[in-house]
């Protein structure tokens, strides 16, 4: 009598444990900013060669390459995996569903809405769930993803009794009809959904999440009223904080809809909430300053900590008092944060710096080299980065001009959708697109794309390293290069962004400047780009590699400008330079050094511009009407003087 019968799947399996331990160190490797992809090719090939070996009886091959798939973005082939398992015996249908369920609900899981097969897919597995509750979600989510709101919202609303996953589910598919142009037209079936969901509303386990959601629609009466619901008044929010514990305002902190609400009386509210949760941190015994950072994170989203200088300096010395937890905690985190608002960049970098094996946030951001360089030394500048731009043709200059640098990946993944959608905007500013050519045809598939538009620019270069935080900074680098060919006005911008505007008004709005940089200086009311374009209230921010957004740098060909698009070309190959030594992951690495930069630009005669009132085409916020309020944050006002102040 032959053993393979049984040795075979025992071979097998212990393949399958070995693959596990093999995928957990692929996936500490893997990231979206530095993928690992010839190692989860591999990894997707073997899985698949050992379901072609066996019948797979219980379904964990299955459930383990579905895991994989998900935890590389790939949702179509996990939940096939998913469906697969699930018609494996009880207990492998509910794990299938779980992981199912879990899947649906990420949002890079690329589940595209309107894939019927996806639908499918989730009804199946869910008709093979022996458990009701995960085979009604799975439902709902079906529904989502064949665009039948309506049915995802009656679905949802009779699910909300089944927890606080369930609610969630519930309150972010009313969100999305409330969002929407045609709102009104959901009136039955919101009101369906909500009858069967008024227990789970007026559950105390669910107020957190209930507030969170009428403050986002706070600006919204009627549309809350769909629902039964109206907007948050003070004296309702008095009473929640004066009753809520230290976990319950904890929570309601992390969640942000309040303090994007731009409506009056949501100053007064912030304030009551934060100084509630100040007064639970003093006295509640922890063993994290996590909440501390949370804390200081909220209080930085209100007008009161910018506008108001004297509670500013209080409430950082009363962050540091909160931050006592001397291990295990990030103290050095919210302390260096603290150091940076008051002007002590040395002190901020030092404390993250220093940061321990146990600061774990404080950590994470000095690993990655998020420690921004307060100085660095104005030697020889690095050669490490010098490679030969090759223009694709004769170099045709324009007066205004949209650039582009990626990678081989990154341009065949974007750069057609771009050139579309500001084409569908009736813009005909000229676009330069740069490309780091790793891979064959790219260079054929880029002139390919320049020729059916007609006005594209190209130009290729051999990187010297293969790294993202290169590509990241490749159009800071060769700024200059770009102003000597390609136009007198340059627009830095990143591949995949999707326009909702002509750029014309933008590049016309730098007319005078020599610089344009995206400043976070002020508190300003936007809009949202998309639903309702609600108001939205966007602030300075905490940590030097968040004053400028890098998504979009205005290059001018003015001897003021070409003079810092040079000095900007030389600050982000010393910075990147000196985080390659380090061995750091180079995470922020051109807001770090925009940042560093504009310190010093600003000492000269540049004049500089701020693209945040602009109306910037482009992104999650609609400039169109902004309005900034207040005064500007210290961090800017502080540079300015040391600037005027010169060396001296």
């Amino acid at each position: 009598m032959s053993f393979d019968r049984w040795l075979g799947p025992v071979a097998d399996y212990a393949r399958l444990a070995r693959m596990a331990v093999l995928q957990q160190v692929v996936l500490l490797r893997h990231s979206k900013r530095n993928p690992r992809t010839a190692a989860v090719a591999r990894l997707r090939a073997d899985y698949a060669a050992l379901l072609g070996r066996r019948r797979d009886r219980f379904g964990l091959i299955h459930l383990a390459a579905a895991e994989f798939a998900a935890a590389t973005d790939d949702g179509p082939l996990a939940l096939a995996r998913l469906a697969a398992a699930a018609g494996r015996g009880r207990i492998a249908a509910l794990l299938a569903a779980y992981a199912a369920l879990a899947l649906a609900g990420r949002r890079g899981a690329r589940l595209e809405r309107g894939d019927g097969t996806a639908a499918d897919r989730l009804d199946g597995i869910g008709a093979a769930c022996p458990a009701r509750g995960l085979r009604d979600r799975l439902r709902f989510h079906a529904a989502l993803i064949r665009r039948d709101t309506g049915t995802a919202l009656v679905i949802a609303g009779e699910n909300a009794r089944r927890g606080r996953d369930a609610m969630a589910e519930f309150l972010s598919v009313a969100e999305t009809v409330l969002a929407r142009a045609d709102w009104r037209q959901h009136g039955d079936a919101a009101a369906h959904a909500a009858l069967a969901a008024r227990p789970a509303l007026v559950a105390r386990a669910n107020r957190v999440a209930l507030l969170d959601f009428r403050f986002r629609f706070a600006h919204a009466a009627d549309r809350l009223a769909l629902f039964g619901l109206q907007p948050v008044d003070e004296a309702e929010f008095r009473v929640f904080t004066a009753s809520a514990g230290y976990f319950e305002l904890g929570d309601f902190l992390r969640r942000k809809e309040l303090f994007l609400a731009a409506v009056p009386e949501a100053e007064a509210m912030k304030q009551l909430a934060l100084a509630a949760f100040a007064r639970r941190l003093a006295r509640v015994p922890r063993i994290s300053n996590l909440r501390v950072a949370t804390w200081l994170a909220r209080l930085s989203q209100t007008r009161s900590f910018w506008d108001d200088a004297d509670f500013r300096a209080a409430q950082l010395a009363r962050a540091e008092r909160l931050a006592f937890v001397p291990v295990g905690g990030n103290r050095r985190y919210v302390t260096a944060t603290v150091a940076f608002l008051r002007g002590d960049l040395a002190g901020a970098a030092r404390r993250l710096a220093r940061s321990g094996r146990w600061q774990l946030r404080a950590k994470a951001f000095r690993d990655a080299g998020a420690t921004f360089h307060v100085a660095l030394p104005d030697g020889a500048v690095t050669t490490r980065f010098d490679t030969p731009m090759r223009l694709a043709g004769p170099a045709i200059r324009a007066p205004a001009a949209l650039v582009c640098c990626a990678d081989a990946g990154y341009f065949r993944r974007y750069a057609a959708a771009y050139l579309a959608s500001l084409r569908r905007h009736g813009s005909t500013m000229r676009v330069h697109f740069h490309i780091a050519a790793t891979r064959p045809g790219i260079e054929e598939e880029a002139r390919t794309l320049a020729e059916s538009d007609g006005n594209v620019g190209l130009s290729f270069e051999t990187p010297p390293l293969t790294l993202p935080a290169y590509y990241a900074s490749m159009r800071f680098l060769r700024g200059p290069e770009f102003l000597g060919v390609v136009a007198d006005t340059v627009i830095l911008t990143d591949i995949d962004v999707r326009f909702r505007a002509a750029p014309e008004a933008l590049a016309a709005a730098f007319a005078d400047a020599d610089l344009g940089l995206r400043m976070y200086d002020r508190v300003r009311i936007v809009r949202a780009s998309q639903g309702e374009k609600r108001p939205i209230m966007r602030y300075p921010r905490l940590h030097p590699w968040a004053q400028i957004n890098a998504a979009c740098v205005v290059l001018r060909a003015t001897p003021a400008g070409i003079t810092a698009a040079e000095r900007i070309a030389r600050d982000i190959a010393q910075h990147l330079d000196h985080a390659i030594e380090a061995g750091n992951r180079a995470w922020w690495i051109d807001q770090n050094a925009l940042f560093y930069s504009y310190r010093r630009i600003a000492a000269g005669p540049c004049r500089i511009g701020n693209v945040e009132d602009a109306a910037l085409p482009f992104g999650s916020f609609d400039y169109g009407e902004v309005e900034a309020l207040g005064a500007r944050s210290p961090v800017f006002l502080r540079a300015e003087a040391e600037a005027a102040a010169g060396p001296g």
